[in-house]
């Protein structure tokens, strides 16, 4: 709230716009102006004004009684600020703007009213119970409130008990009992509700019940509970009753325990349920059972296998509850322990032959051996050991003997012998299939192999094979040699297989001397003087001797040659015929032509003379070299050269610069004509069948095909023959379509591109998928899904390039996939089917749906009413055609609850049969039945206690419907009696009846005020009666009986310890 400024105020503020007085000569600061003040929150006071320019900073004060206190300082950025806190009351704030150490005259001050809020009491409390005491208290939000405080009430008194700053506490694990409390709002600046809101309840401890315990057996005695969570279990006990008491066996958070390896006898036991809050529960859930252990069973079958012949592997199948397994072996009648094992085989190494007669029986630590056996009787028979088959030699190195047969199956090895004058000789034992006998003489051989096992010994018979060998006959040599170097022999021969060295001879005057050997096959012999020379050579060997000479080589060496002396050539037209003198002791001659420094030999003569033909204009060079008699050339030789003149019958050549046949533009056709010789006179064209014009140059500019012929003549008369070129001028480019449409495709797609062009026809098509590179080509496929551009041009052969065109190809090959909200559970319901289709390429197109096998209708939702299991299939199409296998589920629906009939009586005599139970449910079946008696389950029922006993069968179906079936029935103790006098005569007196229990019940416990007969009850009042009935007798007045039968039926009735006992007797009446 903002007042009118007081005189004082006015005074106040006048004074400080006069102080100090050195301001007056500074440069003026503007004050803020348009200072207002609002408040948003009790107590917080916002303050903005109007910015002034060139300040650094603002101060605010708060004026009071003529006093400013600075209450903060802004930045100059800032025209607003909050005073928090500000008391309640009248306050007045003003604010000044600074510029370095200056400060402003005050701006227009404003007066705020700030009035404290009362804090309201918490409204609409209300609290929870969560489990079983946690006490959650929660109330509305309370403006201005920062906490709340709880209070506890006990006897007026009130306690703070917890403050929170939410609006809801919980005290967890809450005493039992009753409760009040009380609630308040609380604000540091504006304090504490004065009055709060009470709430009282009372907090009652859950009563803690026993699971319902299910168990099952394994591995044969194993015992294994199961129960569901109780509520507020910390965790379960499971006890064993033993000789009446109770032994705690364990404490667990689980829901199952497994008690292992129970002996064999009868068990109790009861688990509870235990709260660390609320106790243990009073009623313990209990089990019976009388364990029995399971008859160890033989394995199934025994078999054997056998490996290496005579390796015995017996298996068996493995039996239940074994932990191993006992091997026998019967021989001659006597049962023998082999072995004892885990394993479900065992192998037997290398066995004698025989008859095997083995038993297996299975094994357990805790049910003992089985006394049934598996059997298995067999005979074992050895392989008969047979003589390896195709034996063979061959022949190495001349006379190795190599002998090879074929692998016997049995065999470990094989033994070598060899038949000597009728004896057999063992050479070898080998353990392949082969043997090797070396430099063996020439001769007849036998040989004989047998086959070897270490297990089943050596064939009886052998194989035989006879070879005789013979050394082989080394063949004559083929010979030749030659001069090097004027006096170095060298000898040359072909090889010789068998040969282990050559010998060389030199023949002189018909008599062989030896020269040297060598195992290569090459002789050299150096430094030989002038003369003629015979050579002979041998191949020879250790083992088979030395071969007939070769044939002979005749060599020669002498002077040396000289040149020959050239006389004169003769050239004409294009031959040349070179002469030349004869040189002494020369063989014969090589002519050598000379190019370009290398020699090329022209042709080897022993004339004096040579012609050569065909020669080009220019000129030549010659060498004539001598020959000796040993085929060495001279070192001498002579040159002859030579010069061929030109002559001119070559017609010139004419071409044209037309080098590509199709063209898109004008062409400048040039012709050019050259002729080496006599030089080119004229050359004429023709265009399209012209007549022929003489020239070199003209221009093709119509578009078309055109002939061009064209031809030229020499200065010496020659004329060339006509040659043609087809030009054709293509100005336009070639057209290009595709066969695909704006469709989806639901299959690969294989593109088709087909140009056209009238002219020069189309060169070569290009592609690009998806803005890749171009590529060549006018097919291809799309195998993939998706949408692919597809751009495309040609270029025909003249080079004119179509612009490139663009088309959307689809691809979409995989059909949708329709899902739908049924599941497998049971409903109890109608139930709404819905079915959802998704296609991420050309989208779905339509959904079908059949039920039961009906026609198949198009829609996505639909609705199950009939009990029973339906079977719904559903597949969807999409646009591109892709049909989606179709899927079935099953909606099952069930909306009748079991059915169950049990026509159980009111009472059963002890050690009776309860009738059984037939229960039913027609549609999903019935998932389970459990029984309880007295509040805790059974599997069965039996009447060997008497007692009162509340039966309870829940019958519950898959779809969730529940059947209950509830029963009281009293089991009695069934009593002999006997009625005294046997016969009654007369309505008058008392008859006494004597009750016999059975053994283990006391009739001294029998409750005398209880005894009936028909509803009559017996005679009391004295201590005599008492004690009779105490020993099972008991007196009733007959006269109040009706007596009108020949034969009554009497039943006793009373309760003996709190249990019924019922007996009954027939007597007979006499008439009156």
């Amino acid at each position: 709230m903002i007042r009118k400024l007081s005189l004082f105020t006015v005074f106040l503020i006048l004074l400080q716009v006069l102080l100090p007085l050195s301001n007056v000569f500074a440069t003026e600061i503007q004050a803020p102006a348009n200072l207002k003040a609002s408040q948003y929150y009790p107590g917080n006071i916002v303050l903005d004004w109007d910015k002034v320019t060139g300040v650094s900073s603002y101060r605010i004060y708060k004026i009071q009684d003529g006093q400013q206190e600075l209450v903060k300082e802004v930045s100059y950025e800032n025209t607003d600020t909050t005073v928090y806190n500000v008391s309640e009351g009248s306050s007045t704030f003003a604010v000044s703007s600074i510029r370095r150490d200056s400060e402003s005259e005050l701006s227009n001050t404003v007066i705020v009213e700030v009035v404290y809020p009362e804090m309201e009491s918490p409204l609409n409390v209300v609290s929870s119970i969560a489990s079983g005491n946690d006490l959650t208290i929660s109330w509305d939000k309370v403006t201005y409130a920062a906490d709340y405080n709880i209070y506890q009430v006990v006897d007026g008194t009130r306690t703070l008990t917890a403050t929170t700053k939410t609006n809801s506490y919980t005290f967890v694990n809450h005493p039992e009992g009753k409760y009040s409390y009380e609630i308040t709002s609380y604000n540091s600046r504006f304090g504490e509700s004065f009055e709060g809101s009470q709430i009282e309840g009372d907090v009652v401890f859950p009563e803690i019940k026993s699971p319902i315990v299910t168990y099952k057996i394994e591995n044969g005695n194993d015992l294994i509970f199961n129960w569901q969570k109780a509520n507020y279990a910390t965790n379960y006990r499971v006890y064993e009753l033993v000789d009446g008491e109770r032994k705690l066996l364990t404490t667990t958070r689980l829901n199952s325990h497994l008690i292992s390896n129970v002996s064999e006898e009868k068990h109790v036991y009861e688990v509870t349920t235990y709260s660390d809050r609320f106790g243990e529960s009073e009623v313990p859930f209990r089990i019976e059972i009388d364990m029995v252990f399971p008859d160890m069973q033989a394995p199934e079958s025994l078999t054997y296998t056998l490996s290496n012949y005579n390796d015995i592997n017996l298996r068996w199948t493995q039996a239940e509850y074994a932990d191993s397994y006992k091997l026998y072996q019967v021989i001659d009648g006597e049962k023998k322990l082999i072995l004892s094992t885990s394993a479900l085989n065992t192998p037997h190494k290398n066995m004698p032959e025989g008859h095997y007669k083995y038993e297996v029986a299975s094994y357990s630590d805790r049910f003992g051996e089985s006394e049934q056996v598996a059997n298995l009787e067999f005979d074992l028979i050895h392989p008969d050991m047979l003589a390896p088959e195709n034996p063979t030699i061959t022949v190495q190195n001349g006379n190795d003997l190599v002998l090879r047969w074929d692998a016997f199956e049995y065999a470990t090895a094989y033994k070598v012998y060899q038949i000597i004058n009728g004896e057999r000789k063992l050479i070898a034992t080998k353990v392949g299939n082969a043997h090797t006998m070396v430099n063996m003489p020439e001769g007849k051989y036998t040989f004989e192999i047998t086959s070897y096992s270490d297990r089943f010994g050596e064939s009886p018979t052998g194989s035989r094979i006879e070879y005789e060998l013979n050394f082989p006959e080394l063949q004559a040599l083929e010979l030749t040699g030659k001069v090097e170097n004027e006096n170095t022999i060298i000898l040359d021969w072909t090889k010789e297989d068998n040969a282990a060295g050559y010998n060389v001879y030199q023949v002189i005057d018909g008599t062989k001397k030896f020269v040297g050997t060598t195992t290569s096959l090459q002789f050299k012999v150096s430094n030989q003087p002038e003369g003629r020379y015979i050579f002979e050579v041998t191949s020879y060997h250790s083992r088979f001797g030395e071969s007939p000479s070769s044939n002979q080589v005749k060599l020669y060496i002498g002077p040396k040659l000289e040149a020959p002396k050239t006389s004169g050539s003769i050239v004409e037209d294009d031959s040349v015929t070179l002469n030349w003198g004869l040189v002494q002791n020369a063989e014969s001659y090589n002519i050598y032509e000379v190019v370009n420094g290398e020699l090329k030999l022209v042709e080897n003569t022993t004339e004096t003379s040579l012609t050569i033909s065909d020669l080009e204009p220019g000129d030549y060079e010659y060498r004539v070299v001598p020959i000796s008699p040993s085929g060495v050339e001279s070192e001498a030789y002579s040159t002859i050269q030579i010069q061929a003149e030109e002559f001119d019958t070559t017609s010139p050549v004419t071409t044209s610069n037309i080098t590509e046949t199709v063209l898109k533009e004008d062409a400048e056709v040039q012709l050019t004509a050259t002729d080496t010789q006599s030089g080119v006179n004229k050359t004429f064209y023709s265009i399209n069948g012209s007549e022929f014009t003489a020239g070199t140059s003209f221009t093709l500019a119509e578009e078309g095909t055109h002939k061009v012929s064209f031809y030229s003549v020499d200065k010496a008369g020659n004329k060339e023959e006509v040659k043609t070129v087809e030009v054709k001028l293509d100005k336009t480019a070639p057209v290009t379509t595709s066969n695909m449409t704006d469709n989806w495709y639901k299959e690969e797609v294989e593109v088709q591109l087909t140009a056209t062009d009238d002219l020069s026809e189309v060169d070569k098509t290009l592609y690009s998928i998806d803005g890749s590179e171009f590529q060549e080509g006018t097919s291809f496929t799309l195998a993939e899904e998706g949408a692919y551009k597809v751009s495309f041009y040609s270029i025909d052969k003249a080079g004119n390039e179509e612009e490139a065109k663009t088309i959307e190809v689809k691809v979409d090959k995989i059909a949708p996939e329709t899902t739908s909200n049924a599941t497998n559970d049971w409903s109890k319901e109608d139930v709404p089917v819905e079915l959802t289709a998704t296609d991420n390429a050309s989208g779905v197109d339509k959904t079908y749906y059949s039920i039961n096998g009906s026609d198949y209708v198009e829609g996505t939702s639909f609705t199950i009413s009939e009990e029973g299991i339906h079977e719904v299939s559903f597949y969807s199409v999409d646009k591109a055609g892709n049909v989606e296998e179709a899927k079935t589920v099953e909606v099952k629906v069930d909306k009748s609850a079991p059915e169950v009939s049990w026509n159980l009586d009111d009472e059963y005599t002890l050690g009776a049969q309860l009738p059984s139970y037939k229960a039913s449910d027609a549609v999903s079946g019935i998932a389970s039945e459990v029984l309880t008696v007295n509040g805790q389950g059974v599997s069965n029922i039996n009447l060997d206690q008497p007692g009162t006993y509340n039966v309870v069968l829940t019958l519950t179906d898959y779809a969730g419907w529940t059947t209950t079936v509830e029963k009281t029935y009293v089991v009695y103790i069934p009593a002999t009696i006997n009625v005294n006098p046997g016969i009654i005569k007369g309505n008058k007196g008392v008859f006494t009846v004597q009750v016999t229990t059975p053994k283990g019940f006391d009739t001294a416990q029998f409750d005398l005020s209880s005894a009936k007969v028909n509803g009559v009850s017996a005679n009391t009042g004295t201590k005599g009666l008492e004690q009779q009935a105490k020993k099972g007798q008991f007196k009733f007045e007959r006269e109040n009986f009706q007596w009108n039968e020949e034969e009554v039926e009497l039943e006793f009735r009373a309760m003996l310890d709190g249990y019924l006992v019922v007996g009954s007797k027939t007597v007979k009446v006499l008439a009156k």
